[in-house]
């Protein structure tokens, strides 16, 4: 008895402190954790919308859309908005009034089947009914019926991607993912610019979880990117990449790239790269595709270097117009190594002829003076060569906008060596550019100064005027008298190719070619052709590449006739051919 008595007063005490402690937590539910609570239910019942801000315009230098963002306004639909009421079933005629006046007002107005709409308005899950896009019209006629008609339905605001242009200059423009974020090309090397600041918007939420809009609401406006002028012309680009991807076609080449040049100012005109991209086309979004090979690939420039290399011994003194350089191949071993030409002369060659017979054996000679045989690793007295290299922009990014620039090689000069290296940058090997930088370095030979290229030419602010933007300085290379005479003797090389007849379309053109085996695949070769038109007063510079191309031994027969397809087409465009306004 007295064993139950206590069992009983144990079991009373227990019940009575869980009563107290169920107590206490009531009272500190209500009291002390109000602020908590509250707050809770703040974030339960309110929401931030986020308010997309319009990215900028990629055009031409003519204003031409390249990339353009268009306002969108998307609709969706939770079915149980149409068929219930606080939870309850709406009755079956009501149901069918909002199913036909939605469909009635939206069907038309969006070209959407209107059984497919009737459907998906009483399905069982969520869905798309579909977007406007880019008509004013239709998007103010669907705001308005927002809170009557379309009541039932959901709005989403926001901005969708366009490339007008297609793939024309595909690769250069890039594209966003499904996520908005830039990913490559121009889109995501200018997407500070391009990009703005999204905004916010603070809502209420009514008990279906919708957002409700009050006057009341607190507002980040959102701050629409900047649009982007570009230096490119697109019908000059549409001319490159034609003749392009001709030659790559006929050649059954790996890839090519083409760059066209205002060599006076350094705006780039076309930048073609091949194969190319249409942005729109989401199977394409692979990186050998997008990438872009005028900027991101590399190849030894060969016996496009020599009309450089040419006006660098010129400027330091290593030889003269007038001077004669053995190049039989008796002077074509340098130590253990021999050097070859591809048309032996067996004969003294004055630096025109060797630009025109594209001696190995006359340029080697002509820089090897600098050292004597016995002090071949000395690298002060070849210093001097390999700041010229630097002074045309070789061995570092252009500073282009476009990601993943490649900034080429130069050796380092303690890894110079007097029959090695010096031999071999003479006449363009052990060296490796960029199609774009091989541009910008052939810019020197119009006046002796190099142009950085300019690939930006404005930008503005939305409703704003276009501010120009920023030149840099042309950096003196070579004496203007040393750039002029190598360039006309590029006329007699291009002459003697020609047999006879350096014209293009009525046009003097400058011109060199290049064959040099791939530093990666060393059983192919890349073929380059530079130009500068018309000769006497370059308004064009031109380089022509092509990767591995399968069926011609020589640059002269797969890109020079491409190339300058290209050129004529260019300078018949711009009315630089003769009797042209």
């Amino acid at each position: 008895m007295i064993r139950a008595r206590r069992l009983l007063l144990a079991f009373s005490a227990l019940m009575v402190l869980a009563l107290l402690s169920l107590m206490g937590r009531l009272a500190w539910l209500h009291v002390g954790d109000a602020g908590e609570a509250a707050a809770r239910q703040a974030r339960q019942s309110s929401g931030i919308t986020v308010l997309r801000a319009r990215r900028g315009v990629v055009a031409d230098r003519f204003e031409r859309p390249l990339a353009r963002s268009i306002e969108t306004l998307r609709l969706s639909i939770y079915p149980p908005n149409v068929t219930h009421l606080l939870g309850e079933a709406r009755p079956l005629e009501d149901v069918q009034a909002t199913v036909e006046a939605i469909t009635a007002f939206l069907a038309p107005r969006l070209g959407l089947d209107p059984v497919d709409v009737a459907q998906r308005l009483v399905g069982e899950k969520f869905s798309y009914l579909g977007e406007a896009l880019d008509d004013p019209r239709t998007i103010e006629q669907l705001e308005a019926a927002r809170g009557v008609t379309l009541r039932r339905l959901d709005f989403e605001r926001g901005w969708a991607r366009r490339q007008p242009a297609g793939s024309l200059a595909g690769n250069l423009v890039g594209f966003l993912d499904h996520e908005g974020q830039a990913v490559a090309g121009l889109e995501r090397g200018l997407d500070e610019l391009l990009g703005g600041q999204d905004g916010q918007r603070r809502h209420r939420k009514d008990v279906r979880g919708r957002a409700v809009y009050t006057a009341d609401d607190v507002t980040v406006p959102a701050v629409d990117g900047l649009d982007v002028r570009l230096t490119l012309d697109l019908t000059l680009q549409a001319i490159v990449e034609q003749e392009l991807l001709a030659a790559l076609r006929e050649q059954e080449a790996s890839g090519g790239a083409a760059v066209l040049m205002d060599p006076m100012t350094g705006d780039v005109l076309a930048l073609a790269s091949v194969p190319g991209l249409d942005p729109g086309d989401t199977a394409q979004r692979q990186k050998d595709f997008y990438r872009h090979r005028a900027v991101e690939d590399t190849y030894a420039p060969g016996s496009t270097m020599k009309p450089l290399m040419m006006a660098a011994a010129l400027e330091l003194g290593l030889v003269t117009p007038s001077m004669r350089i053995d190049c039989s191949l008796g002077q074509g071993r340098f130590g253990r190594r021999t050097i070859t030409d591809t048309k032996p002369q067996e004969r003294s060659l004055t630096p025109q002829e060797i630009l025109i017979f594209s001696s190995n054996i006359g340029m080697a000679n002509i820089f090897t003076r600098l050292v004597p045989v016995e002090n071949g690793r000395d690298t002060a007295l070849m210093a001097p060569v390999r700041d010229k290299l630097l002074a045309l922009g070789l061995g570092a990014a252009t500073g282009v906008p476009l990601p993943h620039e490649a900034t080429g090689k130069v050796s380092k000069l303690h890894e110079w060596h007097r029959n090695y290296t010096l031999v071999s940058v003479s006449f363009g090997m052990e060296l490796a550019v960029t199609p774009l930088q091989m541009a910008s370095a052939l810019t020197t030979l119009v006046d002796g100064r190099r142009r950085a290229p300019r690939l930006v030419d404005a930008v503005r602010e939305p409703g704003g005027a276009w501010q120009p933007a920023e030149r840099s300085l042309p950096v003196p290379v070579f004496r203007s008298a040393h750039a002029e005479l190598v360039r006309d003797w590029m006329v007699d090389v291009l002459a003697e190719a020609q047999d006879g007849s350096p014209l293009v379309a009525g046009v003097p053109v400058a011109g060199k070619t290049g064959t040099a085996q791939d530093e990666v695949h060393r059983h192919l070769e890349n073929h380059s052709f530079v130009a500068l038109a018309p000769a006497d007063a370059p308004r064009l510079a031109l380089v022509f590449l092509l990767q591995h191309p399968q069926h011609g031994r020589y640059s002269s027969l797969t890109t020079r006739p491409a190339a300058l397809r290209a050129l004529g087409r260019s300078l018949q465009y711009l009315g630089l051919t003769p009797g042209a306004p």
